[in-house]
C-alpha cells in the first residue's frame, strides 16, 4: 500500500476535484457534487497556501471545470454541460502535456524531479520523458473522444458513471506502466536505438 501512495497522491493532486464531485454527484445528486467538489476545491488551495506549495496546473483546470459545468447545469436545473466536462478536461490536459513537449520541460520530467527517489537527469533520461509525456498525450486526447462519445450517446448518470469506471481504471494502469514498468520500457527503448542520448540536458 505505501508503493501506491505516489500514485493515490497524483492523481487526487490533479483530478480530486472531479472524483469528489462524481462520488456525491451519484450518492446525492448534482448540487451535492458542486457542494463537495467546492468544498475539497477551497480545502486544497487553503491547505496548499499554508504549506506554501503552488497547485499543480492540472489541479486548477479541473477544479474550474467542474465548478463550471456542474454549476451551468445546477442553474439550468437539468445536465447540459457536465456530460461533456470530462471530454473537455481531458482535452485541455492533453493540450497541457502536448505543450510541454514543444516548450520547455516535458511534464512527467518535471513530476520526476520532484521526487525523493529522483536520481541525476541524463541525456538519455530526458528523453525517455519525452516518450512517456508523450504516451500521455495520446492517452488523453484518445480518452477525450472516447468521454465525448459516453456524453453523445448515454444519460448523464451512466456517462458519469462509464467515465468513472474506465477513466479511473484506465489512468491508474497508465500510471502503474509509468512508475512500475519503466525498469523495462527503458531499457527496451535504449537497446532499439529509441532514445537520443546526445539530446542536451535542460
Amino acid at each position: 500500500m505505501a508503493k501506491l501512495k505516489p500514485l493515490f497522491a497524483f492523481v487526487f493532486g490533479n483530478f480530486g476535484p472531479v472524483i469528489v464531485f462524481y462520488a456525491a454527484n451519484h450518492y446525492r445528486g448534482l448540487a451535492a457534487g458542486i457542494t463537495a467538489s467546492a468544498i475539497y476545491s477551497i480545502s486544497e488551495i487553503i491547505l496548499k497556501f499554508v504549506k506554501k506549495q503552488t497547485l499543480p496546473p492540472l489541479f486548477k483546470y479541473t477544479a474550474a471545470m467542474t465548478m463550471i459545468f456542474g454549476g451551468v447545469d445546477l442553474w439550468a436545473q437539468r445536465s447540459i454541460l457536465f456530460k461533456y466536462e470530462g471530454g473537455v478536461t481531458h482535452l485541455i490536459t492533453g493540450f497541457v502535456f502536448a505543450g510541454t513537449l514543444f516548450s520547455g520541460t516535458p511534464l512527467l520530467e518535471e513530476f520526476y524531479r520532484q521526487s525523493p527517489a529522483a536520481k541525476p537527469m541524463t541525456p538519455e533520461l530526458r528523453s525517455y520523458f519525452r516518450f512517456l509525456t508523450g504516451l500521455w498525450v495520446a492517452y488523453f486526447f484518445f480518452t477525450a473522444v472516447l468521454f465525448f462519445w459516453f456524453a453523445w450517446r448515454f444519460s448523464l448518470e451512466k456517462s458519469v458513471l462509464l467515465r468513472s469506471v474506465v477513466g479511473t481504471g484506465s489512468l491508474c494502469l497508465l500510471l502503474l506502466i509509468s512508475i512500475k514498468g519503466s525498469r523495462f520500457i527503458f531499457p527496451a527503448l535504449r537497446k532499439r536505438g529509441l532514445l537520443n542520448p546526445g539530446k542536451a540536458v535542460g
